[in-house]
């Protein structure tokens, strides 16, 4: 059951990943038939929600339900995630900055043809994480929530799980209000997003119990059918008013992750986990393969697909198509070219590990 269970966890992953990659590209071509799989990410809730749950569930998982290390053998494991990561964020602001000063294309909300009198800008805010890509921007969203585990883990082991989540709640709240300082990745506000992180973890810490509330919604087909009705009234509500106000208040809005779109994921993800169980029952087993393949490095896909749309933007400043079907077949072969990378990528990284344990 185990076994299965992260396999679960590894398909739903594959499908946030494709639908992020799907948004990004249809983001930049427009329609195409890839608009289904996720409405680009107009919905009331989106991939990106999915994407920072279950990141936050796995390290719950992994350094709470699973772990017998000490609190301080954790943070140092932690501490070097986020090293790694820095400097890998780092590092493809720089590629893509140098990229598009080259092709005088537009930097990410500083439009400067001649970069020289704002490169000091741009590497201060480099550094700080607040120069980015919108194709690569979850990275360093990931970044700050790693930063929020480190005390979560620690409260969490404790079993001050109401602390924990309060002081959390509190940091949304205060994003929300305009209390705390703006502290924003792209649209995202980190303190506004760390809440569904921490929840994550919450969750991922108590493994048990979550996979029990899974066992009953896979064995009641009622639950099943209400979860399905559901998913089509939030589509169906999300086509028809994409951004509603109420009292001044954008209540779906995704960079402040405003109460509404909150309440919806629940709902929405159990629907998703339904259709994942459905989809590994009865899909093709190698396109299952594909998901859970793709999900197990989710952050190898993430950093990988970013390239393929800094190409695709660059050829489509040259020439954007407008076509449907054309925008369909770049879509398709984007991703095709994804997933060949991901596998020659983790071989040429076995082949390097091979290599030194020869030597």
């Amino acid at each position: 059951m185990g076994k299965q269970r992260i396999q679960l966890i590894d398909v739903l992953r594959g499908h946030f990943l494709f639908a992020i990659l799907f948004d990004h590209l249809g983001g930049i071509l427009g329609p195409s038939l890839f608009y289904f799989y996720n409405w680009y990410g107009w919905l009331w809730v989106s991939a990106a929600e999915g994407f920072v749950f279950i990141s936050g569930f796995m390290f719950g998982y992994i350094y709470i339900f699973k772990s017998h290390k000490s609190f301080l053998s954790t943070t140092q494991s932690i501490l070097r995630r986020i090293g790694l990561l820095y400097i890998v964020s780092i590092v493809l602001t720089v590629i893509y900055s140098r990229l598009f000063w080259f092709n005088s294309l537009p930097l990410s909300g500083i439009f400067a043809p001649d970069w020289r009198p704002v490169i000091g800008e741009i590497v201060y805010r480099s550094l700080l994480l607040q120069h980015y890509y919108g194709w690569a921007d979850i990275l360093s969203l990931y970044i700050y929530c790693l930063v929020f585990a480190i005390p979560i883990i620690y409260l969490l082991r404790k079993k001050l799980y109401g602390p924990a989540l309060i002081g959390s709640f509190l940091l949304w709240a205060g994003a929300f209000l305009e209390v705390l300082p703006e502290i924003k990745v792209s649209s995202f506000h980190v303190f506004s997003w760390q809440f569904l992180f921490v929840i994550g973890i919450a969750c991922g810490a108590q493994f048990e119990k979550v996979k029990q509330i899974v066992s009953y919604i896979s064995k009641s087909h009622l639950i099943q059918v209400i979860l399905m009705i559901c998913a089509i009234l939030i589509i169906a509500g999300s086509l028809l008013f994409p951004d509603p106000v109420f009292f001044g208040i954008r209540v779906f809005e995704k960079g402040m992750l405003v109460f509404g779109r909150l309440a919806l994921f629940p709902v929405w993800l159990s629907a998703m986990v339904v259709l994942a169980k459905l989809f590994m029952r009865f899909a093709p087993k190698s396109l299952v393969t594909l998901y859970t393949y793709l999900g197990e490095r989710s952050l190898v896909v993430y950093t990988t697909q970013s390239f393929f749309i800094t190409i695709v933007t660059v050829a489509t400043d040259i020439y954007l198509p407008q076509n449907y079907w054309i925008n369909t077949a770049i879509i398709a072969v984007a991703t095709m070219f994804l997933v060949f990378s991901v596998t020659l990528f983790e071989k040429g990284i076995h082949y390097v590990k091979r290599s030194q344990v020869k030597i």
